[in-house]
């Protein structure tokens, strides 16, 4: 009989559901890596926003919380007037730079994240955490000659290496595709001790469960 059937249908997507989401709440480690784009903050100068990659590990604790670490590394090189104005934000192409001014930061972060709701399949969470930046910058300075405004040569007038701590918080979703694998969508706000050295990253990627 025809509700006999959909009784038996129901009964197997049940098992199927039921089996899954045994499987799921078994695999607590994962593995995730992101590409994106930063702001990175400086007191004087627009540095853009550079591309971004990472990658990271954690352990889900509980269904809603999670713990994760990972690295991500962006580089940010751009040349300027001596008003400090970014060469390609300005339309007039005849206009000779002042100097060059390339930073690359590397952050280390841990963060515990809170998912809101069920693993599937759209999962929101809100993190917070601690971490290390490092920034690497070098600024050269270029030398012309004034007879035909080419540049001769360049002269490195700062090249400094600082590590120092920061904190974040952040929010972001995964949307599934199995019960192990989603893709990831994230944002982070990551204050410095000098808060003028602050960034934001955006973060894209995929997550999976093991």
């Amino acid at each position: 009989m025809p509700w006999c059937r959909l009784a038996v249908l129901a009964t197997f997507c049940l098992l199927v559901s039921n089996s899954k989401s045994a499987e799921a709440q078994q695999q607590r480690f994962m593995l995730w890596g992101s590409g994106g784009l930063s702001h990175f903050s400086h007191p004087d100068l627009s540095l853009g926003r550079p591309g971004t990659v990472g990658g990271f590990i954690g352990v889900r604790l509980t269904d809603n919380i999670s713990i994760e670490g990972g690295l991500t590394w962006a580089s940010s090189d751009r040349r300027f007037t001596s008003d400090n104005i970014p060469l390609d934000d300005i339309e007039e192409r005849n206009v000779l730079p002042a100097f060059e001014f390339k930073t690359t930061r590397y952050h280390l972060d841990s963060a515990i994240l809170f998912h809101l709701g069920r693993r599937q399949p759209f999962n929101p969470y809100v993190l917070g955490g601690i971490g290390m930046v490092r920034r690497e910058e070098r600024q050269a300075d270029y030398d012309f000659n004034m007879d035909d405004f080419s540049i001769l040569g360049e002269t490195v007038t700062l090249e400094t290496v600082e590590t120092e701590p920061t904190f974040f918080v952040g929010a972001g979703f995964d949307l599934y595709f199995k019960h192990n694998l989603a893709a990831r969508a994230e944002l982070r706000w990551r204050i410095a001790e000098n808060k003028a050295r602050s960034s934001k990253v955006l973060l894209v990627g995929a997550r999976y469960f093991f």
